[in-house]
């Protein structure tokens, strides 16, 4: 790597999001479509979903894997955005921006640096849907949602504990799982429809009649713990992702905006060939759409029903209950980790899991004022073990000066 390309990868970057995000004091995650490594959001200074550290709790990676954000088939595996999952799941975790870059000398470079497990992806093909704009900047791009969810909501539902699946394997439906969890947030609601998927006579090519309009998507299962083949997708012969290169283990592939009756064929081509023949994939793939009325409906009712006022800042996060606010559960889109301490008005309450990996507080009819303090394990005993063993040194250097000018005065 020279430093230069590392310099342009940086100087780019940063004023792609100081441009997307000028003036926006909210709370808001960002995604990247592209990256040097997972800890892309602590070197520019952003709350994401992407980071690697090695004590990462494996129900996080799992939850994060189910969801579809990417298939986890080794140890070496940690969250990451990957280019996404479905948008309304983007949404919910309150990612409301995301950049990339189009450039294939731009992509060149970043593989130079360093983009193991990258999910890079220079192809600009952004979800459709209403509040998403588009800012460019020469080859690179940052995307705006304003319908976005905020990090602390109401939810609608009550059944929001327990896991969303029992064991997490990379042969799941991803689609599914979400469907369950928007049916906990907002009941009786089906966020994506199923499509028929039929491979036609040429080799690796599947046909899709889409059944109901939206946005669709794409999940190829795997066998867990074998790496799936590189292959660039395709759909009506128009490239617009590419799977499986350089560790990326990708999930969700988003396809483009289909109306009822259109024929939609996917095909695979082997990485780089520059043709959409030839690539081959293990499983037949999962298709959907997406309905973006039902999310429309439950972002009204849920994201506006009287939580605001939402800071976080360093290990605390804040939020405000107005007087209209009606009793119930509130859920804070972080993980859930049993060191969190919540007070509501000052007094303690309990947090309890939701969502499979999401914490919620209950909190009572009106207005109140919540603080969420993140107490780091170990942290109390470290200071005291740190302050004995600076005593027993200071005390160990008294004595020893002591015996010196006990000696000295002796000669």
């Amino acid at each position: 790597m020279k430093y230069s390309e590392y310099s342009k990868f940086d100087q780019t970057t940063t004023s792609l999001i100081a441009k997307g995000t000028s003036g926006d004091t909210g709370v808001y995650r960002i995604g990247n479509r592209y990256q040097a490594n997972d800890n892309d959001p602590l070197l520019f200074g952003y709350a994401g979903l992407s980071n690697y550290v090695s004590q990462q709790p494996t129900e996080v990676t799992d939850f994060l894997s189910t969801l579809g954000y990417y298939q986890k088939h080794t140890w070496k595996r940690w969250s990451n955005y990957n280019n996404g999952s479905t948008l309304s799941m983007d949404r919910l975790l309150g990612v409301k921006y995301s950049y990339g870059n189009t450039s294939g000398e731009y992509s060149s470079q970043i593989n130079r640096i360093n983009a193991s497990m990258g999910g890079d992806n220079n192809i600009l093909n952004v979800p459709v849907a209403t509040g998403i704009s588009v800012v460019k900047q020469g080859k690179g791009y940052i995307t705006k949602d304003k319908e976005a969810f905020p990090v602390a909501f109401r939810v609608n539902g009550t059944n929001i504990a327990g896991s969303l699946v029992a064991n997490y394997d990379t042969m799941h439906d991803p689609f599914s799982v979400q469907n369950n969890l928007w049916n906990r947030l907002y009941p009786d609601s089906l966020m994506f429809q199923h499509q028929l998927v039929q491979q036609t006579d040429s080799k690796g090519v599947y046909s899709v009649l889409v059944s109901s309009s939206g946005n669709a998507y794409m999940y190829i299962p795997t066998t867990r713990g074998i790496d799936p083949k590189s292959v660039d997708v395709y759909v009506n012969g128009k490239k617009v992702s590419q799977l499986f290169v350089n560790d990326t283990e990708n999930g969700i592939v988003y396809l483009g905006h289909f109306d009822k009756g259109q024929r939609v064929n996917v095909s695979f081509g082997n990485h780089g060939s520059k043709t959409d023949k030839g690539g081959n994939v293990e499983n037949t793939p999962i298709v959907v759409t997406e309905n973006n009325t039902v999310y429309e409906r439950a972002y009204r009712l849920m994201a506006s029903a009287g939580v605001s006022k939402q800071q976080v800042k360093d290990a605390q996060i804040t939020f405000s209950t107005d007087a209209h606010f009606v009793k119930g559960n509130v859920v804070i889109t972080v993980p859930y980790d049993s060191h969190w301490a919540a007070y509501v008005d000052g007094k303690k309450v309990t947090t309890s899991r939701a969502l499979g990996e999401l914490m919620a507080v209950n909190v009572s009819q009106g207005a109140h004022r919540i603080v969420l303090r993140y107490n780091v394990p170990g942290l109390k005993l470290g200071i005291a073990m740190a302050i004995v063993g600076l005593a027993l040194i200071v005390g160990f250097e008294s004595i020893s000066m002591y015996r010196r000018h006990r000696e000295n005065n002796h000669k």
